[in-house]
């Protein structure tokens, strides 16, 4: 009978003084580890620079096309509202714009900036 006890005390005692515990680092498991999230990083890779690679995307794919040009005529579309004392004033503006074509202008550039990248 005290053999059986002294042995349960060693037990309690090594169960105590140790814990179990799994880690695996390569594989990011266990306790203290982290995810595999926490190894992620964000690395961008332009994958052309090329113009004429660019432009065959932007006439040979509708979706290129429409990714490019739908948001510059949404932009161009309605023109601007000047505000002004005298309606004469604004209404010459909104003529000038017009007669100058400012807003097929600005199309173009934004147009251009969207597919290469950037426009002067």
């Amino acid at each position: 009978m005290k053999q059986i006890k002294r042995m349960s005390k060693r037990r309690q005692l090594k169960t105590q003084r140790f814990s179990d515990g799994f880690q695996n680092l390569p594989l990011r498991m266990g306790l203290g580890t982290g995810t595999t999230l926490n190894a992620n990083r964000y690395i961008p890779e332009f994958k052309t620079f090329n113009r004429a690679e660019l432009e065959w995307a932007y006439q040979g794919s509708w979706i290129c096309g429409l990714a490019v040009d739908v948001v510059a005529e949404d932009m161009t579309r309605e023109g601007v509202d000047v505000k002004c004392d005298d309606p004469d004033v604004s209404s010459g503006i909104d003529v000038a714009l017009d007669e100058y074509r400012v807003w097929d202008s600005l199309c173009d550039a934004i147009k251009w900036a969207r597919l290469y990248g950037g426009s002067i």
